[in-house]
């Protein structure tokens, strides 16, 4: 099972006042679920029911990633810490992942 989670971004991010292309919704979706999968070792997408806690990590992933695909690429100023980078204005990803850790080593039947 995939947890489609578009329109629960869409609707974030029209809350905060962002003008929302989709295509970049489903870039950024894209890319968290392929950033939780990795730091947890396993395809993340497939399991059911899907945990609250990963929801919520891929959720910030996202949204993190979608507003730094609107950055100016010359003034965003970015530095390794642990897993994942971070920019300025927005969440370390290395402290999003540390929700995944309960699903590390988990293995999906």
């Amino acid at each position: 099972m995939t947890t489609d989670l578009t329109s629960t971004l869409t609707a974030d991010l029209t809350s905060q006042g962002v003008t929302v292309d989709a295509n970049r919704v489903a870039t950024a979706l894209d890319q968290a679920w392929g950033i939780a999968s990795d730091y947890c070792g396993q395809d993340v997408t497939t399991l059911d029911p899907m945990p609250q806690t990963i929801t919520r990590t891929v959720m910030d992933i996202a949204a993190a990633i979608y507003h730094q695909a609107a950055r100016d690429r010359s003034v965003t100023q970015e530095q390794t810490e642990g897993v994942g980078a971070t920019s300025f204005g927005l969440t370390a990803w290395a402290d999003i992942l540390e929700n995944l850790d309960p699903w590390r080593g988990f293995h999906v039947a």
